[in-house]
């Protein structure tokens, strides 16, 4: 199971680095083509796809996963009801986006001028949910490999169609948009025929199943709804006060979140290896060594990304986004200290107690969108910024009084680096050992 588990991470880890210069080069483009305004359009757009799951699944994909990967059900006996509960989530997700855009409530005609240009953001929606509870399935049966190949697909796509547009039409926000549609599209398809070609669907609604990721999901989707938020409710203020502001805003955060493809490519791995892991012990010895080496990483990765920001950006996306380098950096503080909740939280919930993850990510949106009220309209993509970065920063704080009162950690073994975490490492990298 360890050296199972060390594999998928360290396939998910090789598939993020291959395809991110791939993605990194097409943002580049895209930034320059189409500049920080229409830029900061399309990023506002796209909130609404990004938001649809963790708003409308109500944790239900949580629970698809912990209880396939925990095999309390299989997939023959859940897969049509997850498809089902998809396809209704994703068409409510485009049903109440079409009346926002009538009403002209969040999504007004400075976004969407016509229904053409909203009409593939409407099919996204669908398509989206099913993908969603698709892959949740997938991670369930530890399919890590085959989710990465997706992974590096999808940029690969993203690139391919960019690039016919742009020497065959126009670039522009409505032809980018269906650029994403076509590559969710091959993704869906692909990830829907992997699942259905390994089982005999029961076409039949699973009750069962649906009451126990119920009970089990909705326990921590406000946590995960609140993560999205604080994650991307920055730029939904932003957007609404100008365009240009969220281009500006939207590359200091990608910039700063790139540094989450280590822990975020970890993520999936350790929580089936907390699920299945009976010896608490064992679980908490296990948090406690992939913390220590995965917060002294991200430290260091951020204090050069710090001073390599002043040069790289103005170099690389041009002049025009010069702006985006003080806020760059005070993200990165926040990215930093972000990482242990993203740890955290997979011991919490991998322990049944996802209700945790919903405490300390509501408590971490509470402190930002107060932030963002009274910093944003004042200092713009600054405010954001440090909104942003101090409310990352609260939530790890409470997600360390949560492990230190719940569950018994001793926070000195969470940062004390030693000798043995790189032995460790090096076993699991170059010998893959138990």
């Amino acid at each position: 199971m360890a050296s199972s588990a060390t594999s998928s991470s360290l396939s998910n880890l090789i598939t993020r680095f291959i395809s991110f210069p791939i993605s990194f080069g097409t943002s580049i483009v895209l930034a320059k083509v189409l500049g920080p305004d229409l830029r900061g359009t399309l990023s506002y757009l796209l909130l609404f796809h990004s938001f649809s799951m963790p708003i409308l699944n109500l944790g239900l994909g949580t629970g698809v996963t912990f209880f396939i990967s925990k095999k309390d059900y299989s997939v023959d006996s859940t897969y049509f009801t997850s498809l089902t509960i998809a396809l209704f989530q994703g068409l409510f997700g485009s049903l109440l986006l079409f009346i926002f855009w009538k009403n002209s409530f969040l999504v007004t005609e400075e976004f969407i001028g016509n229904f053409n240009e909203l009409f593939p953001l409407l099919i996204l929606l669908p398509l989206n949910a099913i993908l969603f509870y698709t892959e949740r399935t997938l991670i369930g049966k530890s399919e890590f490999i085959f989710i990465n190949y997706m992974t590096l697909l999808q940029p690969i796509l993203y690139l391919s169609s960019i690039s016919l547009v742009y020497f065959f039409g126009e670039i522009n926000v409505l032809s980018v948009m269906y650029c994403i549609l076509f590559y969710n599209l091959i993704r869906t398809l692909l990830s829907v025929y992997r699942v259905l070609k390994q089982i005999k669907v029961e076409v039949k609604w699973n009750k069962s199943f649906v009451k126990k990721i119920s009970g089990y999901g909705v326990k921590g989707w406000f946590g995960r709804l609140a993560l999205a938020f604080n994650l991307r409710i920055d730029q939904f203020f932003l957007g609404s006060i100008n365009s240009y502001f969220l281009g500006i805003y939207v590359i200091a955060v990608q910039l700063a979140e790139i540094i989450w493809i280590i822990p975020d490519s970890l993520g999936p791995v350790l929580f089936n290896q907390i699920s299945v892991e009976k010896d608490e012990n064992k679980q908490l010895l296990l948090v406690e060594k992939i913390h220590r080496i995965l917060f002294g990483l991200v430290l260091f990765l951020a204090i050069v990304a710090g001073v390599i920001g002043f040069v790289f950006i103005p170099v690389v996306f041009g002049e025009e986004y010069a702006g985006s380098v003080i806020p760059f950096v005070f993200i990165l503080p926040g990215i930093v200290m972000q990482t242990s909740v993203k740890i955290l939280t997979k011991i919490f919930a991998g322990r049944g107690k996802i209700e945790y993850n919903s405490m300390v990510t509501l408590f971490g949106m509470g402190v930002s969108v107060l932030l963002y009220y009274f910093l944003i309209p004042k200092y713009g993509v600054l405010g954001a910024a440090i909104g942003s970065s101090i409310g990352y920063s609260a939530s790890s704080l409470f997600a360390y009084l949560i492990a230190v009162e719940r569950f018994k950690f001793n926070l000195t073994q969470f940062f004390i680096p030693r000798k043995s975490d790189l032995t460790w490492v090096k076993s699991k990298v170059l010998k893959k050992s138990v």
